[in-house]
Protein backbone atom coordinates (compact mmCIF):
# COMPACT_ATOMS: atom_id res chain seq x y z
CA UNK A 1 0.00 0.00 0.00
CA UNK A 2 1.54 3.39 -0.87
CA UNK A 3 0.17 6.69 0.22
CA UNK A 4 1.42 9.98 -1.11
CA UNK A 5 3.76 11.86 1.75
CA UNK A 6 6.68 14.46 2.10
CA UNK A 7 9.49 12.44 2.86
CA UNK A 8 10.04 13.41 6.13
CA UNK A 9 5.84 13.78 7.24
CA UNK A 10 4.91 10.53 9.52
CA UNK A 11 2.90 8.43 8.39
CA UNK A 12 0.08 6.75 11.05
CA UNK A 13 -1.09 4.23 8.38
CA UNK A 14 0.59 1.20 9.62
CA UNK A 15 -1.18 1.65 13.09
CA UNK A 16 -4.71 3.09 11.30
CA UNK A 17 -5.08 -0.17 9.42
CA UNK A 18 -3.95 -2.58 12.21
CA UNK A 19 -6.61 -1.32 14.52
CA UNK A 20 -9.12 -2.15 11.16
CA UNK A 21 -8.09 -5.25 10.24
CA UNK A 22 -7.31 -8.83 11.51
CA UNK A 23 -4.42 -8.88 8.86
CA UNK A 24 -0.27 -8.50 9.71
CA UNK A 25 0.29 -4.83 8.43
CA UNK A 26 3.82 -3.67 8.26
CA UNK A 27 6.20 -0.56 7.09
CA UNK A 28 7.41 -2.35 4.23
CA UNK A 29 11.52 -2.76 4.31
CA UNK A 30 13.35 -3.40 1.19
CA UNK A 31 13.65 -6.88 0.01
CA UNK A 32 10.94 -7.93 1.64
CA UNK A 33 9.24 -10.87 0.34
CA UNK A 34 5.15 -10.44 -0.40
CA UNK A 35 3.51 -13.05 2.32
CA UNK A 36 -0.33 -14.43 2.17
CA UNK A 37 -2.42 -12.01 4.98
CA UNK A 38 0.59 -9.69 5.07
CA UNK A 39 0.09 -5.75 4.56
CA UNK A 40 2.71 -3.61 3.27
CA UNK A 41 2.68 -0.45 3.76
CA UNK A 42 5.43 1.92 1.72
CA UNK A 43 6.88 4.33 3.96
CA UNK A 44 7.29 8.29 3.52
CA UNK A 45 10.31 9.64 1.06
CA UNK A 46 10.62 5.94 -0.27
CA UNK A 47 9.76 4.94 -3.92
CA UNK A 48 8.60 0.93 -4.21
CA UNK A 49 8.79 -1.72 -6.71
CA UNK A 50 7.79 -5.09 -7.30
CA UNK A 51 10.45 -7.20 -8.09
CA UNK A 52 10.45 -10.84 -8.58
CA UNK A 53 7.67 -11.12 -5.42
CA UNK A 54 10.11 -8.82 -3.25
CA UNK A 55 9.51 -5.30 -2.31
CA UNK A 56 12.69 -2.97 -3.32
CA UNK A 57 12.49 0.79 -1.75
CA UNK A 58 14.44 3.63 -3.39
CA UNK A 59 15.08 6.82 -1.52
CA UNK A 60 12.98 9.93 -3.19
CA UNK A 61 15.60 12.34 -4.63
CA UNK A 62 15.13 15.87 -3.22
CA UNK A 63 12.23 17.49 -4.36
CA UNK A 64 11.00 14.98 -6.68
CA UNK A 65 6.77 14.40 -6.14
CA UNK A 66 4.45 12.39 -5.89
CA UNK A 67 6.12 9.87 -3.60
CA UNK A 68 5.90 7.55 -3.30
CA UNK A 69 4.98 7.11 -7.44
CA UNK A 70 2.05 5.22 -8.00
CA UNK A 71 3.16 4.84 -11.87
CA UNK A 72 6.42 3.25 -10.74
CA UNK A 73 4.78 0.09 -8.40
CA UNK A 74 2.20 0.08 -10.79
CA UNK A 75 4.21 -0.53 -13.77
CA UNK A 76 6.59 -2.53 -11.83
CA UNK A 77 3.73 -5.18 -10.99
CA UNK A 78 3.65 -5.87 -15.00
CA UNK A 79 5.53 -8.82 -14.26
CA UNK A 80 3.59 -10.75 -12.54
CA UNK A 81 0.33 -8.74 -13.94
CA UNK A 82 -1.79 -12.13 -14.20
CA UNK A 83 -1.65 -12.00 -10.55
CA UNK A 84 -2.46 -8.13 -9.44
CA UNK A 85 -4.76 -6.46 -8.46
CA UNK A 86 -4.20 -2.59 -8.51
CA UNK A 87 -6.43 -0.33 -6.63
CA UNK A 88 -6.60 3.30 -7.01
CA UNK A 89 -8.46 5.42 -4.40
CA UNK A 90 -8.40 9.04 -3.36
CA UNK A 91 -6.08 11.33 -4.02
CA UNK A 92 -4.48 14.68 -5.94
CA UNK A 93 -3.19 14.11 -9.32
CA UNK A 94 -2.98 11.50 -11.98
CA UNK A 95 -0.04 9.32 -10.24
CA UNK A 96 -0.81 5.86 -11.31
CA UNK A 97 -2.36 6.37 -14.19
CA UNK A 98 0.77 5.64 -16.87
CA UNK A 99 1.29 2.81 -14.59
CA UNK A 100 -2.31 1.83 -14.50
CA UNK A 101 -1.53 1.18 -18.25
CA UNK A 102 1.24 -0.74 -18.20
CA UNK A 103 -0.38 -3.44 -15.90
CA UNK A 104 -3.37 -3.40 -17.92
CA UNK A 105 -1.41 -3.91 -21.06
CA UNK A 106 0.66 -6.40 -19.10
CA UNK A 107 -2.89 -8.93 -18.44
CA UNK A 108 -2.84 -7.36 -14.70
CA UNK A 109 -6.70 -5.71 -13.19
CA UNK A 110 -7.42 -2.42 -12.17
CA UNK A 111 -9.70 -0.91 -9.32
CA UNK A 112 -10.83 2.67 -8.96
CA UNK A 113 -12.57 4.22 -6.15
CA UNK A 114 -16.39 5.65 -8.07
CA UNK A 115 -14.79 9.72 -8.30
CA UNK A 116 -18.12 11.45 -7.33
CA UNK A 117 -17.60 9.62 -3.96
CA UNK A 118 -13.64 10.08 -3.00
CA UNK A 119 -12.48 12.91 -0.76
CA UNK A 120 -10.25 13.83 -3.80
CA UNK A 121 -11.62 12.66 -7.33
CA UNK A 122 -8.49 13.65 -9.52
CA UNK A 123 -6.70 10.26 -9.24
CA UNK A 124 -9.26 7.47 -9.69
CA UNK A 125 -10.40 9.89 -12.07
CA UNK A 126 -7.81 9.99 -14.79
CA UNK A 127 -8.17 5.75 -14.47
CA UNK A 128 -11.59 6.19 -15.11
CA UNK A 129 -11.54 8.57 -17.67
CA UNK A 130 -8.83 6.75 -19.55
CA UNK A 131 -10.64 3.71 -19.20
CA UNK A 132 -8.65 1.72 -17.63
CA UNK A 133 -10.82 0.45 -14.99
CA UNK A 134 -12.00 -2.74 -14.53
CA UNK A 135 -14.14 -2.42 -11.93
CA UNK A 136 -15.75 1.21 -10.09
CA UNK A 137 -17.02 1.75 -6.79
CA UNK A 138 -17.19 3.18 -3.31
CA UNK A 139 -13.64 2.70 -1.32
CA UNK A 140 -16.10 0.55 1.05
CA UNK A 141 -17.44 -1.81 -1.38
CA UNK A 142 -13.70 -2.27 -3.32
CA UNK A 143 -12.40 -3.64 0.37
CA UNK A 144 -15.69 -5.93 0.45
CA UNK A 145 -14.76 -7.44 -3.44
CA UNK A 146 -11.46 -7.62 -2.39
CA UNK A 147 -12.53 -9.42 0.63
CA UNK A 148 -14.87 -11.86 -1.29
CA UNK A 149 -11.91 -12.58 -3.31
CA UNK A 150 -9.33 -13.53 -0.08
CA UNK A 151 -12.26 -15.73 0.82
CA UNK A 152 -12.39 -17.83 -2.41
CA UNK A 153 -8.86 -18.40 -1.92
CA UNK A 154 -9.45 -20.07 1.42
CA UNK A 155 -12.53 -22.03 -0.01
CA UNK A 156 -10.14 -23.97 -2.44
CA UNK A 157 -10.38 -21.12 -5.39
CA UNK A 158 -7.21 -18.65 -5.95
CA UNK A 159 -7.53 -14.82 -7.26
CA UNK A 160 -6.50 -16.48 -10.09
CA UNK A 161 -8.94 -18.42 -11.14
CA UNK A 162 -11.53 -15.84 -9.61
CA UNK A 163 -10.61 -12.72 -11.56
CA UNK A 164 -10.08 -15.83 -15.10
CA UNK A 165 -13.73 -16.36 -14.11
CA UNK A 166 -14.74 -12.50 -13.82
CA UNK A 167 -13.14 -12.00 -17.33
CA UNK A 168 -14.97 -15.21 -18.84
CA UNK A 169 -17.99 -13.92 -17.56
CA UNK A 170 -17.51 -10.57 -19.08
CA UNK A 171 -17.08 -11.97 -22.23
CA UNK A 172 -19.99 -13.88 -22.29
CA UNK A 173 -22.29 -11.04 -21.33
CA UNK A 174 -21.07 -9.28 -23.70
CA UNK A 175 -21.74 -12.38 -26.50
CA UNK A 176 -25.25 -12.34 -25.22
CA UNK A 177 -25.70 -8.18 -25.00
CA UNK A 178 -24.99 -8.86 -28.66
CA UNK A 179 -27.77 -11.40 -29.16
CA UNK A 180 -30.06 -9.59 -27.14
CA UNK A 181 -29.78 -6.76 -28.59
CA UNK A 182 -28.26 -6.98 -32.27
CA UNK A 183 -25.50 -4.67 -31.55
CA UNK A 184 -22.43 -4.92 -33.06
CA UNK A 185 -20.02 -4.74 -30.36
CA UNK A 186 -16.40 -5.77 -31.94
CA UNK A 187 -15.43 -1.87 -32.00
CA UNK A 188 -15.86 -1.06 -28.62
CA UNK A 189 -13.00 -1.54 -25.63
CA UNK A 190 -13.80 -4.01 -22.97
CA UNK A 191 -13.33 -1.31 -20.55
CA UNK A 192 -16.24 0.64 -22.08
CA UNK A 193 -18.41 -2.12 -22.26
CA UNK A 194 -17.98 -3.08 -18.49
CA UNK A 195 -18.92 -0.28 -17.33
CA UNK A 196 -23.04 -0.54 -17.99
CA UNK A 197 -22.76 -4.02 -16.00
CA UNK A 198 -20.87 -2.95 -13.13
CA UNK A 199 -24.19 -0.51 -13.04
CA UNK A 200 -26.59 -3.14 -12.85
CA UNK A 201 -24.41 -5.17 -10.68
CA UNK A 202 -25.06 -2.32 -8.25
CA UNK A 203 -28.69 -2.15 -8.75
CA UNK A 204 -29.51 -5.60 -8.80
CA UNK A 205 -27.11 -5.84 -5.63
CA UNK A 206 -25.42 -9.08 -7.49
CA UNK A 207 -21.89 -9.74 -6.29
CA UNK A 208 -19.72 -10.60 -9.18
CA UNK A 209 -20.12 -10.39 -13.23
CA UNK A 210 -20.90 -14.32 -13.04
CA UNK A 211 -23.79 -14.04 -11.16
CA UNK A 212 -24.96 -10.99 -13.75
CA UNK A 213 -24.32 -13.49 -16.17
CA UNK A 214 -26.32 -16.49 -14.65
CA UNK A 215 -29.58 -14.05 -13.80
CA UNK A 216 -29.34 -12.93 -17.15
CA UNK A 217 -29.71 -16.14 -18.73
CA UNK A 218 -32.55 -16.58 -16.90
CA UNK A 219 -34.08 -13.30 -16.88
CA UNK A 220 -33.23 -11.36 -20.36
CA UNK A 221 -34.97 -8.04 -19.94
CA UNK A 222 -32.00 -7.67 -17.35
CA UNK A 223 -29.79 -6.57 -20.57
CA UNK A 224 -32.20 -3.79 -20.96
CA UNK A 225 -30.46 -1.44 -18.63
CA UNK A 226 -26.69 -2.70 -20.56
CA UNK A 227 -28.50 -2.38 -23.82
CA UNK A 228 -29.64 1.61 -23.24
CA UNK A 229 -26.46 1.99 -21.73
CA UNK A 230 -24.25 0.64 -24.67
CA UNK A 231 -21.77 3.12 -26.66
CA UNK A 232 -23.13 4.14 -30.32
CA UNK A 233 -21.64 4.04 -33.11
Amino acid sequence: MAQHLGGQEPSSLVHLLQSLTPLKVQAARDGQALLPGTVLVVPPGRHAELENLRLRLHAVPAGTTPAPSIDRLLASAAGVAGRVIGIILSGTGRDGAVGARTLRDAGGTLWAERPQEAPFASMPQAIVSRELADHVDTAAALGRRLGSLTAARHGGQTPDSTMAGERDALAALITLLAEHTGLDLQQYQTATLRRPFERILRQEGLPSLAALLRAGQQRPELLGTPAQSAPSA
